[in-house]
């Protein structure tokens, strides 16, 4: 459709087109239109990848303050270990 609007777009600025002030109006007003539709189009992709980026920092703050857990029960199990180790006598037998 872009391409049938630029055309007839095009036909009306030609020199030898019907009426060139009222082809150039048509070409502001169409240039306004689409520059709006784009800005507006623009905002909402800024929305949702705002949106997904806040969504990715707190998945990634979770994942990071998971992993500090994981670490704190894995020192915890190697203090435990350790001192079991270091408990026993050797083996038996």
């Amino acid at each position: 459709m872009t391409s049938i609007v630029m055309g007839d777009l095009l036909r009306l600025l030609a020199v030898d087109g019907p009426v060139i002030g009222v082809g150039t109006l048509v070409a502001l007003a169409w240039l306004i239109v689409r520059l709006e539709s784009t800005r507006t189009e623009n905002a909402a992709a800024h929305a949702v990848i705002t949106k997904n980026i806040e969504r990715v920092q707190e998945q990634l703050t979770k994942d990071i303050e998971g992993g500090r857990q994981d670490v704190r029960e894995l020192k915890k199990d190697v203090r435990m270990l350790t001192a079991h180790l270091l408990g026993t006598k050797g083996p038996v037998g």
